[in-house]
């Protein structure tokens, strides 16, 4: 055919291709109209490694190539910037050829780079529809025009301002008696100097908003006073933000409360409609004794510090979290963290299925899981003698299956059957009577897999596989004439 193979390839990517007739050809040509270079391997996966290309063909470019050849190997890189995929054409040829031919028919592609020359002039053309143009005038000043010819200037930290403001983008200062009432909006600020009744504004600095006469602490503070030790600040004019004192206690009401330090010494409490609120703390909480308290969702849950340490407890009496399982009997709150005094913990749910620790859901972290195995702690240690007949053992096999984590495996109320995912594994129940070891039970039933245990198994199979294979090779070579 003339065009001959015609095939689509995404950047940063490989493709094997045979030949039409999949049969041996003695040389090829192959056809790279593209903005990239194609890394080519004979009868192989091509890729950008030295080792993985025979021939590097560059953009733009046509190349000939000697075979034999069954198939070829390429892989893409592109230069556009666009990471764009590349159609390229493949010719079978029964030409012997001995060495290769690379022509260019088209333009050379600069790789990228950390720096971009581009020179001052006027406004260039309009790119074309979904593109835009940059450019840069005979000041300096960069520029982006679209398609239909709208210029904008890019600022940058040197762009010079006008109008209220003056100084340059990165360091603007705004003109003297530029803000007035009329320049913002939807509330008017007035900035213009104003007159003040004797006793609010003084010299020292001190603003005083009183209706029971001067009340002016030390220079820099700002009073509130209502009379008989009352006062509050308004935020807004809704009327619903507000920061006061009633004569016993602080209030920050509609308003969270950011605390960078400790908050000890008084009662905290947190309001927000029907008995709820909420508190950010960006520090300390301290329960400065057994007596202290902090209460949630109107009184329902409580954080209690005792006489043997913190617990938090629920409307129902029942404990969710303590310090000390020890001295408290085992409690359940829903499907969060259980623990009880048999040294068990759960995560997920309540059932612990006969371990220390249970995750009724997915678990990970940045590190994979220790385990003890230092000589220390072993006894009667013996090589797998039987590996390899444990892992040829024709009823085991590597599976593939859909599980689905039902809510007894969960334990609770709340718990219910999981969506079902597939996933690789074992079947527990054949590696139970082969090596059971590796199995354990759960109330006398087969219940879980040590996987870690069958990589020990594993590594001393394929050790005794390599050493029976040696041997026969051995005996092999030995009775091969020389």
């Amino acid at each position: 055919m003339a065009r001959g193979q015609v095939r689509t390839i995404p950047s940063g990517s490989n493709l094997l291709i045979t030949t039409e007739t999949h049969e041996e050809k003695s040389s090829m040509a192959v056809l790279n109209p593209n903005d990239g270079f194609l890394y080519i391997k004979m009868n192989g996966p091509a890729g950008p490694a030295v080792s993985q290309w025979d021939w590097k063909l560059p953009s733009q470019s046509y190349g000939l190539f000697p075979g034999p050849w069954t198939s070829i190997g390429v892989y893409y890189i592109d230069q556009s910037g666009s990471n764009r995929s590349a159609d390229i054409n493949i010719y079978d040829s029964d030409q012997k050829l001995y060495l290769p031919s690379i022509i260019a028919i088209g333009r050379a592609v600069a790789l990228a780079g950390s720096a971009l020359d581009i020179s001052q002039g006027t406004i260039p053309a309009n790119p074309p529809a979904s593109t835009v143009r940059l450019w840069v005038d005979g000041s300096g000043n960069l520029h982006k025009v679209d398609s239909v010819g709208a210029d904008e200037t890019i600022l940058d930290n040197n762009s010079v301002l006008g109008g209220e403001l003056h100084g340059t983008f990165g360091a603007a200062i705004i003109n003297n008696g530029a803000i007035t009432s009329a320049k913002i909006n939807p509330n008017p600020l007035d900035l213009r100097p104003q007159a003040f009744s004797a006793g609010n504004i003084l010299s020292s600095g001190i603003i005083s908003a009183s209706q029971a006469g001067s009340n002016i602490g030390s220079p820099g503070d700002l009073n509130a006073s209502r009379a008989a030790n009352v006062g509050y600040l308004w935020f807004g004019d809704n009327g619903q933000h507000y920061l006061g004192f009633d004569g016993t206690t602080y209030q920050m009401i509609t308003s969270g409360l950011n605390v960078g330090g400790g908050i000890t010494g008084f009662s905290f409490n947190v309001s927000g409609g029907a008995g709820y609120g909420s508190a950010l703390l960006d520090g300390r909480l301290n329960l400065q004794s057994t007596a202290n308290y902090m209460m949630a969702d109107g009184g329902s849950n409580w954080l209690v510090r005792a006489t043997y340490g913190y617990f938090i407890q629920n409307s129902a009496g029942s404990t969710i979290i303590f310090c000390n399982p020890s001295t408290l009997s085992t409690q359940h709150y829903g499907n969060n963290i259980l623990s009880g005094t048999g040294n068990w913990a759960t995560v997920g749910g309540t059932n612990n299925n006969g371990l220390s620790f249970y995750s009724a859901g997915g678990s990970g972290g940045p590190t994979g899981w220790q385990v003890i195995s230092t000589e220390k702690y072993k006894s009667n240690s013996i090589v797998i003698d039987n590996a390899l007949m444990i892992v040829l053992d024709p009823s085991l096999h590597g599976m593939y299956y859909s599980k689905t984590i039902t809510k007894e495996l969960v334990g609770g109320e709340d718990a219910v059957d999981s969506e079902p995912f597939s996933e690789y594994g074992f079947i527990a129940e054949p590696w139970s009577l082969v090596a059971p070891d590796v199995v354990s039970m759960n109330n006398g039933i087969v219940h879980m897999m040590d996987y870690g245990q069958i990589n020990a198994i594993l590594f001393e199979a394929f050790k005794q596989y390599v050493a029976q294979t040696d041997a026969r090779l051995n005996i092999l070579e030995t009775s091969l004439p020389l």
